[in-house]
């Protein structure tokens, strides 16, 4: 089975405007309401008619199918437009059942689920038991690498469903209807499951013709190198590991700490091992995993540069911020001053001005007329209090 949300475009849209517009709008469809197909196809390279499940509280509506769509279809509604266990045995009963049994021919027929909970119930299973039919689990979370209809369908199917709806969202429709929807998946529906298609998702999997070791690999390349190593020398506790695993594992879980030169070291022997896959990965697939590995090195180079840029501008700023707190000290005639001099100066320049907030203070509350100064030797106080006044605002644009 395969989910859509209508209200949402497919990733392969495109917009096409004028080079000097800045920003680009595109309408998305208002509604958002979620709708699932359940598919079944066979390994002779044909497919069942699906069964389209609305979101709706009562019975579906002639309204939300087409009049010109294909009268094998199966549809059924529910309130959220997931597939549910009464579906799941209504469909095994209704669709895969009758449509099958004259293909088979009185033979054993073979039924491949995902393991959803509407395919093991005991209506569902007691109806395959009583009708011939076997039914095959793939392991969890496999669906991936292990569904035919996950591994070379349902990609391409959602892409052309989208540019189906695109021919219609074009026009800055607000939203999309539900038979709108559903003639958009009957279109895009023959060219993504084609006879083509389906063989090769069969192959694909592994599963007609026969291939387990093709799913094996494609498992082996999700899981890390050193799990591989502790399955196969499970028994065999002193044997090192191997130099592959060893590159791996020197690159840690956590970016801020990432040698570069092991992260360098581990991509180029991912590269190699990349080309070890022909026949298991499509040839832009493998294209592609080198040049995101070159891309993360120069992510990984940009942020040492823009990190170590970042530091020395704190430390200016923090040095800055630490130095605006000190005190001026004058030269008074020196061009050159020692460390020791000047914190010399520095402390006479501060006990000087302790002294004279002292005096001030004591002095506060006296008349202006006793504040005056009446003799020439507070009169040539005042001028170098003044004098140091003026050395002090000369200091600061000299600073």
């Amino acid at each position: 089975m395969v989910g859509f949300n209508i209200g949402v475009r497919g990733r392969r849209a495109a917009v096409i405007c004028s080079a000097s517009e800045k920003r680009v709008y595109q309408a998305e469809p208002g509604r958002t309401e979620w709708v699932t197909v359940i598919e079944c196809i066979c390994a002779d390279g044909s497919a069942l008619p699906p069964l389209v499940i609305f979101k709706g509280k009562s019975a579906v509506q002639t309204a939300w199918v087409p009049s010109d769509m294909d009268k094998d279809w199966s549809w059924a509604c529910n309130t959220k437009g997931w597939t549910c266990n009464a579906i799941g045995e209504e469909w095994v009963k209704n669709v895969f059942g009758p449509l099958t049994e004259a293909k088979a021919n009185g033979a054993t027929r073979l039924l491949v689920v995902d393991g959803h909970g509407s395919h093991v119930t005991a209506p569902f299973v007691r109806y395959c038991m009583d009708n011939n039919i076997v039914i095959v689990l793939l392991p969890p979370h496999s669906s991936h690498i292990t569904q035919p209809l996950d591994v070379c369908i349902f990609s391409s199917l959602k892409t052309k469903v989208s540019q189906a709806l695109n021919e219609i969202l074009c026009f800055g429709v607000p939203n999309i209807q539900k038979f709108e929807w559903a003639d958009c998946y009957r279109k895009a529906r023959p060219s993504a499951m084609g006879k083509l298609n389906i063989e090769g998702a069969w192959r694909g999997a592994g599963l007609f013709p026969f291939n387990p070791q093709k799913v094996i690999r494609r498992f082996r390349m999700g899981v890390r190198e050193e799990e591989i190593d502790a399955m196969t020398t499970a028994n065999c506790s002193n044997k090192t590991p191997s130099p592959r695993s060893n590159k791996y594992n020197l690159v840690p879980n956590t970016p801020s700490n990432i040698d570069p030169v092991h992260l360098r070291s581990a991509n180029e022997l991912a590269s190699k091992n990349i080309n070890t896959l022909v026949g298991i990965l499509d040839t832009p697939t493998r294209k592609y995993i080198p040049r995101a590995l070159g891309l993360l090195e120069q992510i990984r180079a940009a942020h040492v540069v823009t990190q170590h840029h970042l530091n020395g501008l704190n430390a200016i700023v923090k040095k800055r911020k630490s130095i605006t707190k000190g005190k001026r000290s004058l030269l008074k005639g020196k061009t050159v001053i020692t460390t020791n001099e000047l914190y010399q100066r520095l402390k006479e320049a501060e006990d000087e001005a302790k002294r004279k907030k002292n005096s001030t203070t004591r002095g506060r509350g006296r008349k202006a007329s006793k504040a005056a100064p009446e003799s020439s030797g507070n009169v040539e106080q005042v001028q170098e209090e003044n004098k140091a006044v003026i050395h002090d605002v000369v200091e600061r644009m000299l600073d």
